[in-house]
């Protein structure tokens, strides 16, 4: 998650920022999932530092990028799932021929005694 703040916040042009995540109700927080907030500074005319949410448009980017990467995670996660279903589906219907096969042998010799 560490890299993927650094890699925003360089994406933003954000040389100085502060990351903020807010656990908890006490806290102030009001969607309870993990959530990052990354602040830019600027340093004022007095020495203070000004944190600000980054430029809307850049924001909008980076929310357009991370759209398309979970879309993709979402996907790949998807055709994992299928992949392990038809699996399990193979070796479910292998070991229902093997009971068949066990089965029938044991009816022919049963039949043969």
């Amino acid at each position: 998650m560490l890299e993927f703040i650094a890699e925003t916040a360089k994406a933003l042009s954000l040389e100085d920022y502060r990351v903020l995540c807010t656990v908890g109700p006490s806290a102030g927080q009001t969607v309870f999932h993990l959530h990052w907030h990354l602040l830019g500074g600027a340093i004022w005319a007095s020495g203070c530092r000004h944190w600000r949410w980054p430029r809307l448009r850049a924001r909008s980017e980076m929310i357009k990028r991370i759209e398309t990467e979970l879309a993709d995670a979402i996907r790949a996660h998807d055709e994992l799932r299928r992949d392990t279903l038809r699996l399990m589906l193979a070796s479910l219907r292998s070991a229902e021929k093997e009971l068949l096969r066990r089965s029938r042998r044991r009816g022919a010799s049963g039949a043969a005694a």
